[in-house]
């Protein structure tokens, strides 16, 4: 609304002319003039009555919307300072921008206030009262803004002496380098002087702080000599804290010593802990000689010159064992007692020494080694350093191949038993061995397929109980002419003989086999003559089932123990089972005649003789060679398969050049 002129009361003369009589019209007129004057004066007293209207209207609405703003203006302040807190607790590092957003705020909230008042005079007094608001506001957060960026700069000098110091503590090469940007960086900060250099004390004291502290800690007798240089002292700043820094230093020199003196005994006692753990992996025959000589040279290291030279000895034992790895026992026993006899005779060179040494130890792993199922395969992967074929149970090829590495090893070894099963394939078919009699005949249907009969015996032996002989047995007659019957009577003989006790009287039964049997199962394992006879009792008990008896017959017994010593009659010719030579009963091969062997024996000559015993000479205890016609002479004792060894009149087994029993495979002397 337009503010309104100012003005005054008016007077209106309100009374009429005095009447002319003499003339009437200057009445008249004067009466009409009387008339219009009223008329003007009511006009302007209602004009000025509308002028008093308007200027009361328009103090109301200048105190209306005076009022009006005071509240919105005083509801803004408080939303302004609620805001502007946000801004401050949300502002940047160093509140970059706070003002220039405050400004906005604040223009922002005066428009919206302004916006409100079109009253001139309540303009007037609202755009003071902004002024002197918004003056005081924007100044003081320019202040605070000014004081957030002062803050910003001395903790990014903070962080930049923490930096500093870092780099000069990890290459102390750098600390001079360091300390002068930190100077540089402070004069550039735009404070005062008393600010800059506060500053510049505060990051040289750090800085050489950081460097002395990680010296103390790397190199606490460097950070000792630092500490003593004045430059460094004054750089510190404090007496106090040179003091402390070289306390520190001191306890960390005590500290470093301490913990050299432990880290040698730990590492001592590691070192020794370690040739301990290496030294007991050695004595198990593991490793090489130079793991030994590398033993030796390791305990000298550490100040053990004892166990270096117990350990080189150990070194030379193996080499000189090494030597000895592809011998058997008669072989290592021929080189010990020489050994031995001049150990006695005058002494020995510490090489002989060690060899003896060596030899013993080396005879006792073989002897143990040989000890355990498949004793010779697994001294055979020992002496060539090489796996035998795996075996597969499937497969006849390999089987058979088995077979034959079995008894090469055997053969090389000095072994009687054949075992073709390494210690680790042995319980699949010992579950099967140990079950009914048709899982039992599974077993040795599957151990047929090595062919070779003193290789199905012995695998046999492998996989059957101690007490299960007559398994063993069986195994032998699954090949053989006529054996599926007589394994299976084995098979099913314990349960015939529970059901029919009554045939069988054991003491007759054990006198009559001993006296038939005699010293025929000399050459075989000690356990052969029991397996055999427990062998015969089942086939026996099965057989007398099967016929209805009820009672023991000794010629029914007779039969089956040369039954089971492989004994039949095809054509009208017994073949296997036993035969007299000189009055002494022989076992023969299964499918055999006593001729087939006997004449064989009798018309071979010499290198016949050792052709067929694998090119290997007899030879008597005194050291003479034992010639053909001897041999003749001499009691054939069956061994397995159709092979024979031959005992001397003493009772012993005729033996080889080397060591080792002669033995001769009948099947490779000529038939003539």
């Amino acid at each position: 609304m337009a503010l309104p002129p100012s003005y005054a009361p008016r007077d209106v003369q309100r009374s009429m002319p005095t009447p002319d009589v003499a003339n009437p019209g200057r009445f008249i007129a004067a009466g009409l003039q009387q008339v219009g004057n009223v008329a003007v004066g009511v006009a302007q007293n209602e004009q000025d009555t509308r002028n008093r209207v308007a200027e009361i209207q328009y103090q109301q609405e200048r105190q209306s919307q005076s009022a009006d703003f005071a509240a919105r203006f005083a509801q803004a302040r408080v939303d302004l300072s609620a805001k502007i807190d946000e801004l401050r607790t949300s502002a940047a590092p160093g509140a970059a921008g706070h003002a220039e957003a405050v400004q906005k705020l604040w223009e922002d909230t005066r428009d919206k206030l302004m916006s409100g008042v079109s009253n001139r005079a309540a303009q007037d007094g609202a755009m003071v009262s902004l002024a002197e608001y918004g003056g005081s506001l924007l100044t003081g957060e320019q202040r605070w803004q000014t004081g957030r960026q002062i803050e910003k700069q001395r903790d990014d000098f903070g962080v930049a002496v923490d930096g500093a110091g870092l780099l000069a503590a990890r290459d102390p090469n750098q600390f001079i380098a360091e300390r002068d940007r930190l100077r540089t960086l402070a004069d550039g900060l735009g404070l005062g002087a008393d600010d800059t250099e506060k500053l510049k004390r505060y990051g040289d004291q750090k800085v050489t702080q950081a460097l002395v502290s990680r010296q103390a800690m790397e190199n606490p007798q460097g950070a000792i000599k630092l500490l003593d240089s004045p430059e460094i002292q004054s750089m510190l700043g404090s007496p106090e804290l040179v003091d402390q820094l070289r306390r520190g230093a001191d306890i960390r020199q005590r500290q470093v010593e301490t913990e050299q003196r432990a880290a040698a005994e730990h590492e001592l006692k590691l070192q020794r802990e370690q040739l301990a753990t290496l030294r007991a992996n050695l004595d198990t025959g593991a490793g090489t000689p130079g793991d030994w000589m590398g033993l030796a040279t390791r305990y000298e290291a550490i100040g053990d010159t004892s166990a270096a030279a117990e350990a080189r000895a150990k070194g030379t034992e193996m080499a000189a064992a090494i030597g000895y790895r592809g011998a058997n026992l008669p072989q290592l026993d021929t080189r010990i007692n020489a050994l031995v006899a001049k150990q006695g005779n005058g002494g020995l060179t510490p090489a002989e020494a060690s060899e003896l040494k060596g030899a013993q130890a080396l005879r006792q792993q073989q002897s143990e080694r040989l000890n355990q199922s498949g004793g010779a395969m697994l001294q055979l992967q020992f002496a060539t350093g090489k796996t035998v074929t795996p075996l597969n149970l499937s497969d006849p090829a390999s089987l058979q191949r088995r077979s034959a590495e079995a008894l090469a090893a055997a053969k090389t070894y000095g072994r009687v038993a054949v075992e073709p099963l390494l210690p680790d394939e042995v319980k699949p078919l010992r579950d099967l061995a140990e079950g009914n009699p048709a899982q039992r005949l599974q077993a040795l249907q599957t151990i047929a397929g090595f062919r070779d009969p003193a290789a199905i015996l012995g695998a046999a032996r492998q996989i059957s109980g101690r007490d299960d002989g007559s398994f063993r047995i069986a195994a032998t007659f699954l090949n053989a002419p006529g054996g599926a019957d007589l394994v299976r009577g084995i098979l099913n003989g314990p349960d015939a003989l529970k059901a029919h006790q009554q045939v069988f009287a054991a003491e007759k039964a054990k006198k009559v086999f001993d006296q038939y049997t005699g010293a025929a199962l000399a050459g075989m394992p000690a356990d052969y003559a029991s397996d055999t006879f427990d062998a015969a009792k089942h086939f026996y008990a099965y057989r007398m089932a099967q016929a209805g008896a009820t009672g023991w017959s000794e010629d029914a017994w007779r039969g089956a123990v040369e039954a089971t010593l492989g004994g039949f009659t095809q054509g009208g010719e017994h073949k296997g089972g036993t035969a007299l030579f000189n009055s002494q009963r022989v076992i023969i091969p299964s499918g055999w005649t006593a001729e087939g062997v006997f004449r064989r024996f009798a018309r071979a000559s010499g290198p016949e003789w050792s052709k067929a015993a694998g090119n290997a000479q007899p030879q008597w205890p005194d050291g003479r060679d034992v010639t053909a016609t001897e041999l003749r002479g001499l009691l054939p004792v069956y061994v397995g398969g159709t092979r024979y060894a031959f005992r001397t009149r003493a009772g012993n087994f005729l033996n080889v050049k080397g060591g080792g029993t002669f033995v001769v495979d009948a099947a490779q002397v000529p038939w003539k």
